[in-house]
């Protein structure tokens, strides 16, 4: 495929994954510090993206996906992490209801599902033009 691929900046979110990943998940005192460290988070590097919305150094701080700057990577890796504590807290709930083995099913996939994505969605948009 042509076309710019930033394997350093995707990187910060593996690394964080992995990071995440390596927490006492079945704490009760971690999906609580992640909603609220990855909502702060989120919320603040946000802000300065919605107060210089109209002006021109916007683009040079780094606030849009592509190129991916640190406020980018910043709001999406702490409302990644907000999510992702949410998913937590509700889980005993999710598997008192059944529904954890079948919402985890396609989680245990998800990097054959985004590759899929990629190599289908994308494909598919540059074949058509």
């Amino acid at each position: 495929m042509k076309g710019w691929h930033p394997v350093f900046p995707w990187a910060a979110f593996l690394l964080l994954g992995m990071w995440a990943g390596r927490r006492q998940l079945t704490s009760r005192r971690v999906p609580i510090h992640l909603v609220i460290w990855g909502t702060a988070a989120a919320i603040l590097a946000a802000l300065p993206g919605i107060l210089v919305q109209d002006f021109d150094p916007a683009e040079l701080i780094g606030f849009n996906a592509i190129p991916p700057g640190s406020f980018y990577l910043t709001t999406v890796s702490g409302s990644a992490l907000t999510a992702t504590g949410v998913v937590l807290a509700i889980s005993p709930a999710l598997e008192k209801a059944g529904l954890a083995e079948w919402l985890a099913a396609p989680g245990r996939h998800s990097l054959s599902l985004y590759a899929l994505h990629i190599l289908l969605g994308m494909g598919t948009l540059e074949a058509m033009g």
